[in-house]
């Protein structure tokens, strides 16, 4: 069950991308953010008043696990950027590339209070099928917005930082406060950075509202079903291997998305995205043995 939720995690990863790029598009990146996080706000609020959930804290919460939400507006300025210049499908490739590296740093150091997972010479292999898939992806990129590559990788790893930082405060607080303390700092962190930036130049309108642009007005909601989803699976699952579930839903709807937004569909980020996923099979069959073999010298 928590695997399929993880690959839920990320379908709705690359459907948020797209809804929040087309919000950006309409309105700019700050103003789009801002209103990306009052959308959600609104929808937890709204879901904590049906099941009459009384809104509380512990107030022994440490300060960093405040930071998931403020940490999010990262993620979606990034994201957006990154979307309008590089497309979807290698968006999601370069996201990979900084999760599947984090996660990596999660595991071996045991960092946020996950469990520790060092590394054996054997994953080696692991991360060379990975970095070819990633390269393989990439095959087609024309070079436009190179810069933004590796924004998209350090999207990706700030996506598994805010993953930790909010299961954190949930495991505090509970998991429907975890979400409201995300959009809360969100949505306050998204409001200054607009005060402060503000939008350098009117947004031009993509077109005449659909029903694409109108279903941009619901990532915020989708959003939140994302942070509950990625609470939820994040103590249960080790942090490459909930990398590999959601890159494997994330990479088919991001190629699925590629093709009924474009028409085009790329054999070369097919190719990829399967050495990648040998890649991600790899190291965790890797960790499988290490940790049988472990579990028999005990």
């Amino acid at each position: 069950m928590t695997s399929l939720l993880a690959m839920l995690t990320g379908v709705l990863i690359a459907v948020t991308v797209v809804q929040n790029g087309d919000m950006a598009a309409y309105f700019g990146n700050y103003l789009g953010t801002v209103m990306v996080h009052a959308v959600g706000l609104v929808t937890i609020l709204a879901v904590l008043l049906v099941r009459r959930t009384p809104i509380r804290w512990d107030r022994k919460t440490p300060v960093h696990a405040y930071f998931g939400g403020v940490l999010g507006v990262l993620t979606v300025l990034g994201c957006n950027s990154s979307f309008a210049a590089l497309g979807v499908s290698v968006s999601v490739a370069m996201m990979l590339l900084g999760q599947t590296a984090m996660g990596a740093a999660v595991d071996q150091f045991g960092l946020f209070g996950a469990v520790k997972r060092p590394f054996s010479p054997s994953h080696l292999v692991s991360f060379l099928l990975i970095a070819g898939g990633v390269g393989t992806m990439l095959l087609t990129y024309d070079g436009r917005g190179a810069a933004l590559l590796l924004v998209a990788a350090l999207v990706g790893a700030n996506t598994v930082v805010c993953r930790y930082l909010n299961t954190l405060y949930a495991s505090r607080n509970g998991l429907p406060m975890g979400t409201l303390a995300n959009y809360v700092t969100g949505f306050l962190a998204s409001l200054l950075v607009l005060l402060a930036v503000g939008e350098p130049a009117a947004p031009v309108p993509v077109g005449p509202l659909t029903f694409r642009t109108g279903a941009m007005f619901l990532g915020g909601a989708v959003g939140v079903a994302l942070i509950q989803l990625s609470i939820y699976i994040t103590p249960r699952l080790p942090a490459f291997v909930s990398t590999l579930l959601i890159f494997v839903s994330q990479l088919s709807a991001g190629l699925l998305l590629d093709f009924v937004l474009t028409g085009a569909f790329s054999p070369a980020k097919l190719l990829g995205g399967l050495l990648v996923m040998v890649g991600l099979w790899h190291f965790s069959r890797v960790g499988r043995r290490a940790g049988a073999k472990t579990a028999g010298a005990a």
